[in-house]
């Protein structure tokens, strides 16, 4: 078998995972996670590379001809004689190509930009969720009825629930206590008021120590009821199986998902990813791999990295048929896994890229100091109340010497 005295290495540009840099000679090295990983396989078997670059920027998929696009229609070809970039081993695949021996197992998942915290300035509302809210009226505006009938008062509805409304806000009441019956009601209803004011107190005080953040998808049912709803797009890399993962799925979320995906061609290249990234209502579906780089470490990343999978699978270099260098590189690959070499590729490239963004890394929720705009909301809350307050003890006034003339 007659081996190539250059190799001939086809792949695609991809964020993290591989990028093509010029040396100062004006030759071309590969970097990124797979670019490391190659130059060791490279180096180790001391052969001459050509690169081969997959024009369509798909890694791979079959079409109805029989031919396949993206890297692994480079190899089928013969264009070129292997290819790496985070290359799954799938059934369909091997039968055109060869892959070597696995080098990592991966998962695909998906990765949102987190949407951040509520703002502290609502978190006088925010303490109670609307059930919670809608019951305390409802209990607020039924008692006074209960109140009326039981007790038997003369007091209107109206004076009664501004009293129970008193008790609610601290404030000092006059009830009528001559009774057993009534001094029961009475205690009741400070009972509950104590409960919700001091569940009320923790929890703002909760909110404003560490606020609140906005809701945003976790796993891939909500994130496919997301995208249904219209607030969030998902992309995913063109020409991979992910795809025909999802719409050949037995689950009718992901079904949907894979369908939505296809028809508003919602795809991602090596380019555009960056982009895509940064986008609030974006969000991203592969190798779980690369969204860790993406997403950072877990005390300053922006981005949630869902723990949900629709798979696992592994990832080898493709390879022609008859490649004479197959046995070489499989040895290659078991010593690298062996050694534990692709974890150690990963935390470095994480810690280059912290290094990288350390400037522009935003403080975590419990950093950030109360400040003044933190209270705007109350503060518009107490001065309506004290301008509603004002304003009546204004008309009082009037009102009593008007009358008292006459």
């Amino acid at each position: 078998m007659n081996c190539p005295e250059t190799l001939r290495v086809a792949t695609v540009e991809s964020l993290f995972s591989m990028k093509i840099g010029e040396k100062k000679t004006g030759s071309f090295e590969l970097l990124g996670i797979d670019g490391i990983i190659f130059h060791m396989f490279q180096k180790v078997l001391n052969i001459p590379f050509e690169l081969v670059i997959a024009e369509d920027g798909e890694w791979g998929r079959s079409l109805q001809n029989g031919s396949w696009t993206g890297m692994v229609g480079k190899v089928q070809k013969g264009e070129a004689d292997i290819a790496i970039n985070t290359l799954a081993m799938t059934e369909e695949r091997l039968k055109v190509i060869d892959f070597s021996r696995s080098y990592v197992i991966d998962k695909i998942t998906f990765a949102v930009p987190k949407p951040g915290a509520y703002p502290n300035s609502l978190a006088f509302i925010q303490s109670f969720d609307l059930t919670v809210w809608i019951s305390i009226l409802f209990v607020l505006f039924l008692t006074p009825l209960l109140f009326r009938c039981l007790l038997n008062s003369n007091n209107s509805y109206i004076q009664i629930m501004f009293q129970l409304s008193g008790i609610l806000l601290k404030q000092s009441v006059n009830f009528n206590l001559d009774s057993y019956k009534n001094v029961v009601l009475f205690l009741s209803w400070c009972f509950f008021a104590a409960v919700v004011t001091l569940y009320y107190s923790a929890n703002l005080s909760s909110f404003l120590t560490v606020p609140l953040e906005m809701p945003f998808a976790r796993n891939f049912k909500e994130l496919s009821d997301a995208v249904s709803r219209g607030s969030l797009k998902c992309f995913a890399a063109k020409g991979t199986f992910t795809i025909n993962t999802l719409v050949n799925s037995q689950k009718e979320h992901l079904r949907d998902l894979g369908e939505t995906i296809t028809r508003n061609e919602w795809y991602f290249s090596g380019e555009n990813l960056k982009s895509l990234t940064a986008n609030s209502y974006t969000a991203v579906m592969t190798g779980s791999s690369l969204l860790k780089m993406v997403a950072g470490l877990e005390v300053w990343k922006r981005y949630y990295l869902s723990d949900d999978s629709i798979m696992s699978f592994n990832i080898g270099v493709v390879m022609k048929k008859d490649f004479c260098y197959k046995e070489k590189l499989n040895k290659i690959i078991s010593r690298f896994n062996s050694a534990g070499l692709y974890d150690k590729i990963i935390r470095d490239e994480s810690f280059k890229l912290w290094i990288t963004n350390s400037k522009k890394i935003t403080k975590t929720l419990l950093e950030i100091p109360l400040s003044l705009a933190d209270f705007f909301g109350p503060f518009v809350i107490l001065s309506v109340g004290l301008s509603l307050a004002t304003i009546s003890f204004i008309f009082e006034i009037t009102y009593t010497n008007h009358y008292t003339k006459y």
